[in-house]
Formats: C-alpha cells, structure tokens, sequence
C-alpha cells in the first residue's frame, strides 16, 4: 500500500492566464495508507487546511508545521467543507439518508465544540460563509438555501428548475446569494428570502463556481472549456 500526499501550493495574486506558472508547491502532507483527499478548504489566515478524506474522516493540520491538529469522524457520505470568513469557525455537511437527508455541523475551532447542528431534507456539498460569519448558505441536489446560524434557523430556500446547485457564493455586502445550478444557469438571489434579484444567466456548459467581484456589482462562474478533437 502506498501513502497518498496532500499536496498545497501557494498560489500569487496574478492573471488566471500566468496562474499555473507561477504556482509553486509549499509543503507536502502525508496521508495514511490507501486514503485520499475529497474536498479541501483553507482558513482564511492560511495557517489551517481541512480535508474530507475517503475513509470518511474529516482532518484538519497546520500548514506551517504540517502537523495533524484534529480528527472528525463523518456521519454520512458526499460531504462538503468550509472555514468561516473571519477563520473562527469550520462547517461540515453530512449526507445521512441519500438524496432525501442532509445535515451541517458547524464547529467554533476555538473548542472545538459544535455550535450549530442544522438538518434539512437535502444532500448539501457546498457551503459558502457570508463575511461577518453571522450566515452560511448551503447548496445540494435540490438547490440552495441560507441558514442564520444565531437563530439556528433556514432563512431563504433557493430551488432550480432542474439539476440542484454545485456551487454558491455570497455577496461581500451579505445580502445576495449567487448559485451555480445544474440547469446550466447562475442564479442571483436575495439572501432574506431566496427571491431572485434578476433574470437568471445562462451558460453553454454548466457551471461549478461562482464569485463575486469585491464591490459586489458583478459576478464570475467557472465553466468547464471544451477541447477541440
């Protein structure tokens, strides 16, 4: 059995176009034996990546010292993972009955402790923070939806035509939510009640993320690019 190596390259602030020739490996961390990276998210302040790893453990290590700093067990498959914009805290979503219950524990990486345990009758795989932390907005096989985590409560539920939302991101303000639906659309919505601000943006192929520019008045999907045969 050989060990599988998590890889982390420190990226510059540049062009897109010069991205990946600028991008330089910074440190490898070594996996246990047979298991592999899912999904990752790195803390803000980039002293902290947690992993979703196929053995259904959720690890979190230093980057600096590549030391394992804590281990979650998961509670179901198709998982998604996110740290909080102000770094204080780490979201884990659980499918616990496929397609039909999901659940996301939210975790203060202070204690350790989970502050907010949120179910719903969806497989959620993407979270998105707002930028005071004081919301996250969650997306799935039956679309999307945004929880305030003080009144422990859904607050809006976005639902596409066809194909779930893959990806969503909030609006530097927190008062939009942009998702990138299966249905080949990005959707813009208002983050209070889930209502569309405009007419929906349709792309050639579909979109798996979405970001919003800084000053929140336009955003940017990721597509995939075709290559001619």
């Amino acid at each position: 059995m050989r060990p599988y190596i998590l890889k982390l390259s420190q990226l510059c602030s540049m062009p897109i176009a010069v991205l990946a020739q600028s991008a330089r490996q910074e440190k490898a961390i070594n996996l246990p034996a047979e298991v592999s990276v899912e999904s990752v998210s790195v803390s803000p302040d980039g002293n902290l990546i947690a992993a979703i790893c196929s053995d259904r453990v959720v690890r979190v290590w230093s980057i600096r010292s590549g030391e394992l700093l804590r281990s979650l067990k998961e509670k179901g498959g198709q998982p998604g993972v996110q740290f909080s914009g102000d770094g204080r805290l780490l979201a884990v979503s659980y499918e616990i009955i496929m397609y039909e219950k999901g659940a996301i524990e939210v975790f203060d990486l202070a204690s350790w402790k989970v502050q907010n345990d949120l179910t719903s009758e969806c497989m959620y795989c993407a979270l998105a923070f707002s930028r005071d932390s004081r919301r996250l907005a969650s997306a799935g096989n039956s679309g999307a939806s945004v929880w305030d985590l003080a009144a422990r409560k859904k607050v809006a539920t976005m639902s596409p035509p066809f194909g779930g939302s893959v990806a969503l991101a909030f609006s530097p303000d927190g008062r939009l939510v942009a998702t990138a639906d299966g249905d080949g659309f990005v959707r813009v919505h208002h983050a209070d009640t889930g209502g569309l601000r405009g007419p929906p943006t349709e792309f050639l192929l579909e979109p798996f993320a979405v970001v919003f520019s800084p000053d929140g008045k336009s955003f940017s999907p990721v597509v995939p690019t075709r290559r001619s045969r």
